[in-house]
């Protein structure tokens, strides 16, 4: 659980090639969240506007061209500021490419489809269980340009998806440690992906999820559709 944090916090910035008004408005958001004067949700609701309401094409224009062809992912910002700490990247998402299913720990992100589409399936974590965790889904769908996925905590945590008809550009904000309270609440280990194989349903239509190490993830996932795994259909009516 986060501490009361002092008046004046240790700011350490280690990458920082955004600046605009855009940048102080998004550290003035997350700051308001580090210091509970906001709740996650209207972080969320509030980021999302502030994002719906910018040109973002033309604010990333040039990390943008810059991902088209680079290797890696294209840093923006890192930035810590005491226990907390947010990044801001845009990344390439390569026709056949997967991100394999997994959930989050203490992790808030909005992630907008710059370019190309993105099929997204999203899943909210109902309980541990003696062998992993269960899970019911959130939502099945393919995403365009400009179309945005959040997740929380407490919301649509875990998520899998893949570039659809091509490759696709994405645009990240991740916030890590401004989470009160956790699912996991003795959870104090690292806030990086926890995977999940999330295509077991079970009668009621919820997912008993077992919990992978990223080389059983890549095994399982990487390289096929998310259409090759089908959802029965009782597991919509149970959403």
């Amino acid at each position: 659980m986060i501490q009361d944090k002092p008046a004046n916090p240790c700011i350490r910035t280690k990458i920082n090639r955004w600046h605009s008004p855009l940048s102080d408005q998004v550290f003035y958001l997350l700051e308001n969240l580090r210091t509970r004067m906001i709740k996650t949700e209207d972080f969320q609701t509030r980021l999302h506007q502030l994002l719906f309401n910018t040109d973002i094409e033309a604010e990333f224009s040039e990390a943008m061209e810059e991902a088209s062809t680079a290797d890696d992912q294209v840093w923006l910002l890192r930035r810590h500021v005491d226990g907390c700490r947010y990044t801001v990247i845009v990344y390439r998402v390569d026709e056949g490419e997967v991100h394999p299913p997994h959930q989050h720990h203490n992790l808030i992100s909005t992630q907008i489809i710059l370019r190309g589409q993105i099929h997204l399936r999203e899943y909210d974590r109902l309980a541990r269980t003696s062998n992993g965790i269960q899970l019911r889904l959130a939502r099945d769908a393919v995403l365009g340009e400009g179309e945005t996925f959040q997740a929380s905590e407490w919301s649509r945590n875990a998520h899998w998806f893949c570039a659809h008809n091509g490759p696709a550009l994405v645009f990240n904000i991740n916030a890590r440690g401004y989470e009160a309270e956790t699912f996991d609440p003795t959870d104090d280990g690292s806030f990086g992906r926890r995977y999940l194989d999330p295509t077991q349903f079970s009668e009621r239509g919820h997912i008993n999820a077992e919990e992978l190490d990223r080389e059983d993830a890549e095994n399982r996932f990487q390289g096929k559709l998310l259409s090759d795994f089908p959802i029965p259909d009782h597991a919509f009516m149970n959403r």
